[in-house]
């Protein structure tokens, strides 16, 4: 495929962000299904250090911030920000650099025909391709940013370096709910335990919640 043949090739596939209404729910959003698809593309990801970042506000300046610094400090840095802003290659970014039509038509090519495709979404596909382009490029770390909520979003996949949680506000409470209690549980599902996690300063309540000194 070529970049404009890859870029057709991507409509065929169900995109919840191009969706007014859908389900939230396990089913819908079952990450063993892209653990499937990534271990049958063989796509090994387990020598990548990730930051990963969830939050309803600052994530995408975060992750730039994280990324520059890594890559000025002289480490190879991969970054995976969403929603994109022109195009799809707006996903695949290292050393602040977007990946060529040529190479991503190419990395579509490779992992499209080694496993079925018949269930996965578009948003899925995008994060196994990117997570197998930071492996080509070999990078050190890897700064990736949530697409909605954290628990069920794809990125979720990983077992981070580092979490980071930015401000929880009440955002999207027609998927993730409508109490902090709710979000929260959503956007701290990235923290899986044994790692480190930084949180910004919050809303009182969500100090509480999650046990800060709300004062």
């Amino acid at each position: 495929m070529n970049f404009e043949e890859t870029l057709s090739y991507l409509k065929k596939f169900k995109a919840y962000e191009d969706l007014n209404d859908f389900n939230y729910d396990d089913e819908s959003f079952d990450l063993s299904r892209l653990r499937r698809f990534v271990k049958e593309a063989e796509i090994d990801f387990s020598g990548v250090k990730f930051i990963h970042i969830a939050g309803s506000k600052g994530k995408g300046t975060v992750a730039k911030l994280f990324s520059d610094y890594l890559s000025k400090m002289g480490y190879c840095t991969g970054l995976f920000m969403s929603p994109y802003m022109n195009d799809y290659r707006d996903y695949f970014v290292v050393d602040g650099e977007k990946i060529s039509k040529k190479e991503f038509a190419k990395i579509f090519t490779q992992i499209s025909y080694k496993t079925d495709l018949s269930e996965i979404t578009r948003f899925e596909l995008c994060t196994a391709a990117v997570l197998k382009y930071f492996i080509d490029k070999q990078v050190d770390y890897a700064v990736i940013e949530v697409g909605l909520g954290g628990k069920k979003d794809a990125s979720n996949i990983i077992f981070p370096e580092l979490g980071i949680l930015t401000r929880v506000e009440k955002e999207h409470t027609d998927k993730l709910g409508n109490t902090y209690e709710e979000i929260l549980s959503e956007k701290m599902g990235i923290y899986k335990g044994g790692h480190k996690i930084i949180i910004s300063e919050q809303e009182r309540e969500v100090k509480e919640l999650i046990g800060q000194n709300p004062d």
